[in-house]
């Protein structure tokens, strides 16, 4: 069979939310033009000067050490303290503060001082009337050490935005899990600007790019250098990034259908599917049902296994230390959901060009992936519940409230809905207000919460690949009796 491309970008993104393919908290959000490199430094601008605001902003993450007080700088608005796990997202406007909790469908306004939270928002979105917000959306990352579960939310944050400011200390070595979560941001990040909070010569620069060698694009400033930081932030160069890359974990071991370098943006797609004839469909109706069925078991079981073990190591990292609980189970169930829906997405992409191969006579083009997928889309309910832990161990869905579990309020385009997990209010409140339990009491909570989890996600999994077969089955069928795909 031919390439075909399984891309994050061959649908369009979700409606609805807080900020729908890309926007965060509001207005606009990432594009899908080609990226310039080399990057260079763009000379200073100021606002009010011929440097004007862009039509969309783009939205940059801040990470690495010391985040929220340089951000804090740039803009003259400091991070709220009491929500220090959560992802900060600024935006120009009148002053006002939203916190994101998940389970709950609307934001609170803490702005106004409405008493406390029920349990730690994952997203503060703040409202400042700062002339850099003129010109781009600012995201700031939680301080913290890394790890596996805080680099792949991290990640996904960085994969949707339009790019990375990454401060560091360069004269100092790369520790393991720092120089892991680098990679992995350099690697889904349209542009990266790295920020090194002491003087860093040649050489040092040298060293980091040498560990992490996806850096050598990236451009330099010495953390005093504010001024050069707020024009390059004012800079039409955020807007110059390739397609999100698409949600593909680093071993999935999910059978693909083939991919091709070079994915174009969904932007562009549009006009091609309508420049191209159609594609000539055969008669065999067999064929691909005897694939659709195939390939759903597949794939099935592939999911099922892998959240099964990817839970497991979770559990394991987590009784290390169970009177961390639920905090750290929050972060790694976070984490986990969105390995969770990426394999998902990874998964239904593959069954579809598979079965889409056998419907259509000869090569399946590009073309026809892009409208096959968007009419599979456009079929499938979307499921906006969230799977909540409770404090007796067991997990409740919430319906109207996934935007609230986003670190960042981006989304990118997935063919089936996203599996949305965290911790409820009620069990924050009986750990951190009733007494925490003994390290034996704590580690059976877990290993009980756990099992509630996987039942639950279980369900959620075999829910949308019934979905998934039922739309394809319905579009492949209608093409085969009508000799013509009607997507």
């Amino acid at each position: 069979m031919a390439p075909v491309v399984l891309s994050g970008k061959s649908v369009p993104a979700p409606p609805g939310g807080d900020g729908s393919a890309g926007d965060a908290d509001g207005e606009d959000g990432p594009t899908g033009a080609p990226m310039n490199l080399p990057l260079n430094r763009p000379a200073p601008a100021r606002a009010g000067s011929a440097v004007e605001p862009p039509p969309v902003r783009p939205t940059v993450v801040f990470a690495g050490t010391g985040q929220h007080e340089y951000a804090a700088g740039l803009l003259g608005a400091a991070v709220p303290e009491s929500a220090p796990a959560a992802y900060v997202v600024f935006r120009h406007g009148p002053a006002g503060a939203r916190a994101f909790i998940p389970g709950h469908r609307e934001p609170r306004d803490i702005a106004a001082g409405t008493g406390p939270l029920t349990r730690p928002p994952r997203r503060v979105a703040l409202s400042v009337p700062a002339p850099t917000l003129e010109y781009v959306h600012l995201i700031v990352a939680p301080a913290g050490t890394p790890g596996p579960a805080r680099t792949t939310v991290l990640a996904d944050a960085v994969r949707c935005a339009d790019g990375l400011v990454y401060l560091l200390d360069a004269g100092e070595p790369l520790v393991g899990e720092r120089r892991s979560e680098l990679a992995a941001l350099a690697a889904v990040a349209g542009r990266v600007v790295l920020v090194a909070t002491r003087d860093a010569g040649p050489a040092d620069r040298a060293a980091v790019e040498a560990q992490v060698p996806a850096l050598a694009t990236a451009t330099w400033y010495h953390v005093d250098d504010a001024a050069a930081v707020a024009a390059d932030l004012r800079s039409p160069q955020w807007l110059a990034r390739p397609a999100i890359p698409a949600q593909r974990p680093a071993s999935s071991g999910l059978r693909s259908a083939g991919t091709r370098e070079g994915d174009a943006s969904w932007a562009a797609e549009p006009a091609r599917a309508e420049a191209s004839a159609s594609s000539r469909v055969s008669g065999d109706d067999v064929a691909w049902r005897q694939v659709l069925a195939e390939r759903l078991s597949e794939h099935r079981t592939a999911v099922r296994d892998l959240f099964a073990d990817d839970l497991d190591a979770l559990v394991e990292r987590c009784a290390v230390d169970p009177l961390r609980l639920p905090d750290t189970f929050d972060t790694e169930l976070h984490a986990l959901s969105l390995r969770a829906s990426a394999c998902l997405d990874m998964a239904a992409r593959d069954l579809v060009a598979a079965v889409f191969s056998t419907v259509v006579e000869g090569r399946l083009r590009e073309s026809d992936l892009v409208r096959v997928t968007t009419a599979l889309w456009r079929r499938v309910e979307p499921d906006d519940r969230t799977l909540l832990v409770t404090a007796t161990a067991g997990v409740a869905a919430v319906s109207g409230a996934a935007d609230a579990v986003s670190a960042t309020g981006l989304f990118s385009p997935s063919l089936l809905p996203q599996v949305s997990l965290a911790v409820s209010g009620n069990c924050h409140l009986s750990w951190h207000y009733r007494g925490v339990p003994d390290p034996a009491a704590a580690r059976e909570w877990l290993y009980h919460a756990a099992g509630s989890v996987r039942d639950a996600v279980g369900v959620a999994i075999e829910d949308r690949f019934a979905a998934l077969a039922e739309a394809v089955g319905a579009l492949a069928g209608d093409a085969v009796d009508h000799g013509v795909l009607l997507a």
